[in-house]
């Protein structure tokens, strides 16, 4: 699972007009011992092979290309070999793969090793179509040593506030705007609560009767994530 690196081109073959790609005879020049890569002619990419499915099916093998430089293709190539190398239990390492493929789908790039590795570490979860409603219900069900009203705040946060403002959002994708964003609606809804309690009309008072406004020890200062 070292990988390869080589030159490819969208070159076709004049007669059969298909597409030559790492086999175009223009990608390498004689010279000094043996055949080299042109250094005009073609991008970079490379290879590596991928773990199996679970059910011991081979999966295609991990081919980018279009690198402008040899170093490019190589620190990709590192990266892919690094995350594969996190771990050795074997369905972690499939979870992985499925991360990676995942996200260069998504934006292009690998997943940074040091990202993974925390993920890893800490159990969380690596499929990467994960929303933050499905990371908290797991959450909470992981929070077992915990008193039982400490577990009634949690869920009263998670449904009052997690799931409306950011459950639909996938975890991968949760930026520190998207919680800011939420503490400001929590905020503004902080104020409709007081004055509808402040309020002679019986049912503005009705609509906030279980619902008090979230305090500043509850949430963190502005700005803070």
């Amino acid at each position: 699972m070292n990988g390869t690196i080589y030159k490819t081109r969208s070159c076709r073959d004049q007669a059969s007009g298909k597409k030559l790609g790492k086999n175009c005879p223009q990608l390498r020049r004689s010279g000094g011992k043996g055949e080299r890569w042109s250094t005009t002619h073609g991008r970079w990419a490379y290879q590596l092979e991928l773990p199996a499915h679970a059910d011991g099916q081979r999966r295609n093998p991990l081919r980018r290309q279009g690198f402008t430089t040899v170093e490019e293709a190589e620190t990709e190539l590192e990266q892919a070999r690094a995350l594969l190398a996190l771990v050795e239990d074997p369905q972690v390492r499939r979870k992985i793969t499925e991360l990676m493929l995942a996200t260069l789908k998504d934006t292009r790039a690998l997943p940074p090793v040091e990202e993974v590795r925390r993920k890893v570490r800490t159990h969380q979860d690596l499929n990467p179509t994960v929303t933050v409603a499905e990371w908290m219900t797991e959450f909470l069900r992981r929070k077992r040593k915990i008193d039982q009203t400490t577990r009634r705040s949690y869920e009263a946060h998670i449904r009052l506030y997690f799931t409306p403002y950011l459950g639909d959002i996938r975890l991968d994708r949760l930026r520190v705007s998207d919680i800011a964003g939420m503490f400001d609606a929590i905020e503004e809804f902080n104020d409709v609560i007081t004055t509808a309690r402040a309020s002679n009309d019986r049912e503005q008072r009705a609509q906030v009767r279980y619902r008090r406004p979230v305090g500043p020890s509850t949430m963190p200062p502005s700005g803070t994530p």
